[in-house]
């Protein structure tokens, strides 16, 4: 989906990039109860009613109460400057970097003349467990990015800018006191239930089950209904020190 070249110091390295995301969604269309036909959707004027024909369609941006319209022009000219070229400006920890500006994630593969500077680069990365931070358009749009290594694959993980993402301040979120005990308690539980992560024991079980029902329903199979989840009774703060006691471990010596 992109060809160009990946460069830290004077190395150049040829590579393209494949999406590393594989969208498991169901395609699944609105349409009429009445004859299962596909339901279209029109363009319509909120003011008058009438159909709106796709060429007297534009864009506009809502400023100071009235509309200022953009045309191909106004786009190309804030366009950042295509380059075919992601020129690492400096390498970073990976841990200093917070998962929650991760967005899409691509992989990047090497030409076969770039294969030796491609594994370097790979092998430098993963041993320092460093990112290279750089920057780079695609399609119209610039991206802040990581370059990481991933099993001798390197990864362009794209980030979200700063700006993107919603301060913690600007939140309601009322901050209660803690005793020690407490404390003490939540991080036994936590230490306790503590396993070894893998990824592998985690699936998506709610396209499997729906592609089930689908095709029970094809085949006239009477599909049962799904069991409803109950809330859990939400219990007053003056139970915490018992829902933290009785979290634990039966066995007395594992309790301090």
């Amino acid at each position: 989906m992109w060809n160009g070249l990946i460069s830290f110091g004077l190395v150049s390295i040829p590579i393209g990039l494949h999406s590393a995301i594989s969208e498991k969604e169901l395609e699944v269309h609105q349409l009429d109860s009445s004859d299962l036909a596909r339901i279209k959707y029109k363009l319509i004027n909120e003011n008058t009613g009438k159909e709106v024909v796709r060429e007297d369609v534009v864009k506009g941006y809502k400023y100071e109460d009235e509309y200022v319209v953009l045309d191909d022009d106004d786009f190309a000219e804030a366009a950042p400057e295509k380059s075919k070229v992601i020129s690492i400006e400096s390498f970073v920890d990976l841990k200093e970097v917070e998962s929650i500006y991760f967005e899409q994630p691509y992989y990047a593969l090497p030409d076969k003349k770039g294969i030796k500077a491609y594994s370097l680069l790979c092998n430098a990365l993963a041993q320092t467990k460093k990112a290279g931070l750089a920057r780079f358009v695609l399609k119209t749009q610039e991206h802040l990015c990581l370059i990481r290594a991933l099993d001798n694959v390197l990864v362009v993980q794209c980030l979200r800018f700063p700006e993107e993402v919603r301060s913690t301040e600007e939140l309601e979120n009322e901050h209660i006191e803690i005793t020690k005990k407490e404390l003490d308690l939540a991080k036994q539980i936590i230490k306790e239930e503590s396993t070894k992560f893998d990824f592998s024991q985690y699936h998506n079980t709610y396209i499997a089950a729906l592609k089930k029902r689908i095709k029970e329903k094809a085949t006239g199979k009477v599909a049962k209904k799904g069991k409803v989840i109950q809330m859990p009774v939400r219990k007053s703060q003056d139970d915490l020190m018992a829902q933290l006691m009785s979290s634990l471990s039966k066995d007395p010596k594992k309790v301090k």
